[in-house]
C-alpha cells in the first residue's frame, strides 16, 4: 500500500525542496544593490573602493551569506555566421560580508541592514576600461546572497560597474617617443617646404 501511495504522491526531491526554501528566501528579500561612496569617481590601479551592500528584509532571515566580489572581465565578440563571445577573466576576488559562523552571524531581523566594505583594486593585470563593438573590459563589484543551507545556493545577484584609467608613462617607452618626434619633424618640414600651385 506505501508504495501505490508513493506513486501517487512522489517525495519532493532535494532539487524541488532546494527550489521551494529558494524561493521563500527571495521572497523576503525586499531590496538588495550595491552603493559606492564615490560613485563618480575614475579609479586607477592600486586605489581603494569602499562601499556598502544594502539589505531590506521584509521578514526575519537565516542560514544567509552574503559574499562580494571584485571582478575584472575581458570580453570579445565573434561577428562571424556563428555568433559567440570568448571571456577571460583578469582576476576574480571574493570576500564574505556576512555569514561567518565563527561570528555567530546566523540571521537577520526584519528591516533595513548595510554591510560596508573596502577592496583595493590591483596594480597588476588591470587595463583601461573600455566598450566597443567587438567587446569591452570591465570591471564590477559583484555581490551574491546565498543560501548556507544548499552548500552556498546563490539565491540573488547585484552588481555595480568601476570605471577603470590605467595612465600610460611615455617616459618608459623612448622609442615610441623618438618616432613621434621624428613624424612630426618630417610633417613640419613638408608643411614649410609645400608650394601651392595654381590652378588651371
Amino acid at each position: 500500500m506505501r508504495r501505490a501511495v508513493h506513486q501517487i504522491l512522489p517525495i519532493k526531491s532535494t532539487r524541488m525542496l532546494s527550489a521551494t526554501l529558494a524561493s521563500r528566501l527571495k521572497s523576503g528579500v525586499k531590496e538588495f544593490y550595491v552603493i559606492l561612496d564615490d560613485p563618480h569617481k575614475i579609479y586607477r590601479p592600486g586605489d581603494e573602493v569602499s562601499g556598502q551592500v544594502v539589505l531590506i528584509a521584509s521578514k526575519n532571515l537565516t542560514d544567509l551569506l552574503i559574499k562580494l566580489s571584485l571582478v575584472g572581465l575581458i570580453k570579445i565578440n565573434s561577428h562571424g555566421p556563428l555568433r559567440s563571445q570568448k571571456k577571460q577573466y583578469l582576476f576574480n576576488h571574493s570576500i564574505t560580508l556576512y555569514g561567518d559562523v565563527a561570528n555567530n552571524e546566523m540571521a537577520l531581523t526584519k528591516g533595513e541592514h548595510r554591510f560596508p566594505f573596502i577592496v583595493k583594486l590591483p596594480k597588476k593585470n588591470i587595463y583601461t576600461s573600455i566598450s566597443f563593438e567587438k567587446g569591452e573590459i570591465k570591471y564590477t563589484l559583484t555581490c551574491d546572497l546565498c543560501d548556507k543551507t544548499f552548500d552556498g545556493a546563490k539565491i540573488l545577484n547585484t552588481e555595480k560597474l568601476i570605471n577603470i584609467v590605467k595612465p600610460i608613462n611615455l617616459s618608459i617607452l623612448p622609442e615610441a617617443l623618438e618616432m613621434a618626434r621624428l613624424k612630426s619633424r618630417c610633417l613640419f618640414h613638408q608643411w614649410d617646404t609645400f608650394e601651392e600651385k595654381p590652378f588651371r
